[in-house]
């Protein structure tokens, strides 16, 4: 299809009645100088401004003691992100946007349903309002500003805006009904924060145009070198998990056939479209793609399907369709299907208990040989190991940092003005663990 050309610094054009801004590079209304603010009506801000600027902390940077942060208290006034949060939070906050890896979902929910999933994602997708990304974004800029703290590059720790849904469905509507898209979005994180995102899909139905279309635009824009320091990794995920899959199997094993093969065609039609619609990035050191399966030697008929060699079968008949239905272009790029062949193969490393109580719910650790894995157990939980892993913002406020393993609650809550619930579903081990004045 044609795509039209895309120029960072005129940010619409025109997607049937909407606009859809994409990339929108803004200059961000943020403070012009450290300490600029307005003052509140109980003389806050003017105190806490006049109380740092004595004591110089104007100049401290990253380092402030905890003293320092009590004397000024009230420097955060006017950014409604932090209404709930004191200065020491705010600090401990941005220490951790600054030395962890971040996830900040402005979407939750997927419709995927795939067997094996350790977070449990589930319809109905929800998102959080433009204005509220932005906002939270914004204030925590101003309050860098305020405070002299610098964000570093950290470029071994990303940010992603996925928890437990598809890169497919990232995308914010504002209130004027405008559509803002990964690559837009990602890129305001990415100049604040300054980590690179990491985007990942396991596809999407190709009838679907509005999505498609979605895809070929971000395709198009990461296919320019310039835009690539802005992302980690760029990944489509093709398993034998993905729902359609999944009840394929199901169908085979109660013995419909014509089911099974009218679902198998399903799934791979779209794996098909996925590796087609970013095989652009084929060249690109930062996409990948990813496929697991159990291992063969996995015992048990429940994983009659789901193994590395049943795997092996259905990558090739995917390649089988995909020869078939892109001979032409294969044709003029004889070296693109080779490529494609020797980024798709097929792991077992990073399986492990699924967190989806489902047919693969007794499957434990032992089966699997992960030298780094035989530390879980029912009774282990490691605070400090969780606590130095990934800083995630929900949809609803509420923080968390943790791992796919471990998770802790924290008692930082960002004040949106449109907090949109869904329950994130437990790890295997978590507690609530309370962070005030230690840090997270």
């Amino acid at each position: 299809m044609q795509i039209l050309k895309i120029n960072p610094f005129t940010p619409k054009y025109k997607n049937r009645s909407q606009n859809v801004y994409y990339p929108k590079i803004t200059q961000y209304p943020y403070d012009s100088i450290s300490f600029s603010g307005k003052k509140d009506k109980n003389g806050r801000y003017c105190l806490a401004l006049a109380e740092a600027k004595k004591i110089n902390l104007f100049k401290s940077g990253n380092g402030w003691s905890h003293a320092e942060l009590e004397r000024v208290e009230g420097l955060q006034s006017g950014l409604k992100i932090f209404d709930n949060m004191d200065m020491h939070q705010i600090f401990s906050l941005l220490s951790a946007i600054d030395e962890k890896r971040v996830s900040f979902p402005i979407v939750r929910g997927c419709y995927h349903n795939c067997s094996y999933c350790f977070l449990d994602a589930k319809a109905p997708v929800v998102r959080l309002s433009y204005e509220d990304f932005f906002d939270t974004l914004n204030c925590i800029s101003k309050i860098a500003k305020r405070m002299n703290y610098k964000f570093t590059n950290h470029y071994d720790e990303d940010c992603t805006l996925f928890y437990d849904s598809d890169g497919s469905e990232i995308y914010l509507r504002d209130k004027k009904n405008n559509i803002h898209e990964y690559p837009e979005l990602n890129k305001l994180t990415y100049e604040i924060f300054k980590k690179p995102g990491s985007f990942d899909t396991a596809g999407w139905n190709p009838n679907k145009k509005e999505i498609q279309e979605r895809m070929e635009r971000l395709v198009k824009y990461y296919s320019s070198d310039k835009h690539l320091k802005e992302v980690d990794q760029i990944c489509i995920s093709l398993n034998p998990f993905e729902g359609i899959y999944t009840q394929a199997i199901k169908q085979k094993r109660r013995g419909n056939i014509d089911n099974y093969n009218y679902l198998k065609g399903k799934y791979i039609d779209m794996a098909v479209n996925t590796m087609h619609t970013f095989a652009p990035l084929i060249d690109k050191d930062k996409f990948g793609i990813i496929c697991r399966a159990y291992p063969d030697m996995t015992p048990g008929e429940e994983y009659d399907g789901f193994r590395e060699s049943d795997m092996e079968n259905l990558r090739t008949e995917i390649f089988d369709a995909y020869l078939d239905k892109y001979s032409d272009e294969l044709d003029e790029d004889p070296e693109l299907y080779e490529k494609l062949v020797g980024a798709f193969w097929v792991s077992s490393i990073g399986i492990s208990a699924s967190g989806r109580d489902n047919q693969f719910k007794d499957y434990i650790f032992e089966r699997v040989l992960i030298a780094d894995m035989d530390q879980y157990s029912d009774f282990y939980f490691d605070l400090e190991a969780a606590n130095k892993s990934a800083l995630i913002f929900d949809t609803d406020g509420t923080v968390y940092t943790g791992n796919d393993y471990e998770l802790c609650k924290t008692d930082i809550k960002l004040n949106f003005k449109n907090p949109v619930p869904k329950p994130i579903k437990p790890t295997p081990y978590h507690k609530i663990a309370k962070y005030k004045n230690e840090g997270i």
